[in-house]
């Protein structure tokens, strides 16, 4: 299996250094919009830089999308029109409903599929299995280091209390377990994310 990473900051940094290559799969294209990136991971695994997405689409069995939700929505459908699978890690696109279901029926339509990792919450098919029936009330309490969102507190505090949505939108990189779990629910879920320096 042939894979091209969108992306190339620190999670595709994880993933490239945390590989193991003897599995049969090749991770051989990178794609940033910060070439300096791509290739440095590229030199890291033997790989590629590619200057546009275009350019691994020909060559690749799925495509990892770790860049932002914003990519994400301009380069999925592309990808899946090609019958090409998607890891999708900036899971929070998928809470724009219209979009995931654009995803969707690609997906099925060009017989691709789509990934969206659990992340940090384990049972994540339980819950998911459990919204066949009615999940009445769920939500995500999370604890975040200050430096991750740009803030500098001596003190834990509640930066944020609201829907998931709300959540995605304020923090798009930040926040995806709470996309994951609203999208496994069927409910926009309340989030509460609190800053605490000792994370």
């Amino acid at each position: 299996m042939i894979v091209g990473i969108v992306g190339c900051g620190a999670i595709a940094n994880t993933i490239v250094n945390e590989f193991i290559s003897d599995n049969g799969i090749q991770i051989k294209y990178f794609y940033d919009t910060d070439i300096e990136r791509a290739e440095n991971l590229a030199q890291i695994a033997n790989g590629v830089a590619v200057l546009r997405l275009e350019d691994m689409l020909d060559d690749v069995d799925l495509v990892l999308e770790s860049a932002s939700p914003i990519a994400l929505k301009v380069i999925a459908l592309d990808i899946l029109e090609k019958g090409i699978d998607l890891m999708v890690m900036s899971v929070g696109a998928l809470m724009d409903s219209e979009f995931r279901n654009k995803v969707r029926n690609t997906a099925e339509d060009h017989n691709a599929k789509v990934y969206a990792p659990s992340g940090a919450i384990v049972g994540l098919d339980g819950i998911k299995a459990a919204s066949i029936g009615k999940i009445t009330e769920a939500s995500l309490t999370t604890r975040k280091a200050p430096k991750s969102l740009g803030r500098e507190v001596e003190e834990e505090e509640v930066l944020f209390e609201g829907k998931a949505s709300e959540a995605v939108e304020k923090f798009p990189v930040n926040i995806n377990v709470a996309a994951s779990l609203s999208i496994a629910c069927n409910m926009d879920i309340d989030v509460k994310i609190i800053v605490d320096p000792k994370v």
